[in-house]
């Protein structure tokens, strides 16, 4: 009895192993292929979200950047900044894309700002413009493209189930992380020589919340 037991683990074992590598493989595809064009599909249905970002850069000195960002298609933007980065600053982008800037409780009518500009930008470098999912999925699409090796695993956040996508290009590393129930991306984490270089961390995600145009224009 003892025997046959001993067998049939012999068995089972290499089986199971046969069973994870496949399981692997298959997270891999979904990551090449299929997670992108999930994500992609999921952002078609959004029409607007709202959340906070917290963002993190390590270089010579930890800086932090806390904001609400606020998004509606086809591209409008309420990004107001919690500290400790620029706190109380609200910039606005309106249907027609113009942009309005000023404090929490005073906005300005207009001002004109390149979308480049320096006073759009966050502490990655970045401007709001490139801080909304459509354009973060835009830019993991192209990464996808050239890489030099990749990885996808599932694993637990915070008590939820997520995708974590590894895609290394040379020195640089990025790895997004996405919720599966809600298909959208909820931390960002990017690497120089295989140290940290920013973090950003999306959370009290709310999707499609009713939100009025003229939200974007400073009324509220």
């Amino acid at each position: 009895m003892v025997l046959r037991f001993k067998n049939l683990i012999r068995w089972i074992g290499p089986l199971f192993l046969l069973l994870l590598l496949t399981r692997s493989c298959i997270a891999n595809n979904i990551a090449k292929d299929e997670l992108i064009l999930l994500l992609e599909k999921k952002f078609s249905q959004i029409q607007t979200y709202e959340c906070n970002m917290n963002i993190e850069v390590y270089n010579k000195e930890t800086k932090y950047q806390n904001q609400k960002f606020i998004f509606k298609k086809p591209g409008m933007i309420y990004c107001e900044q919690l500290g400790s980065y620029r706190k109380r600053v609200v910039v606005i982008v309106d249907k027609k894309g113009q942009i309005r800037m000023g404090t929490r409780k005073f906005v300005l009518p207009i001002v004109s700002f390149l979308q480049n500009s320096r006073l759009l930008k966050g502490i990655t470098g970045e401007t709001l413009f490139e801080s909304n999912w459509g354009y973060i999925i835009g830019q993991m699409k192209l990464i996808s493209k050239d890489v030099d090796s990749y990885e996808v695993k599932e694993e637990l956040m915070n008590g939820r189930d997520v995708y974590v996508a590894k895609f290394k290009i040379k020195e640089k590393e990025y790895v997004f992380y996405i919720e599966k129930e809600l298909m959208v991306i909820v931390k960002l984490e990017r690497y120089i020589n295989n140290r940290i270089d920013n973090i950003i961390l999306w959370k009290d995600i709310k999707i499609n919340p009713e939100i009025e145009d003229s939200f974007f224009e400073g009324k509220k």
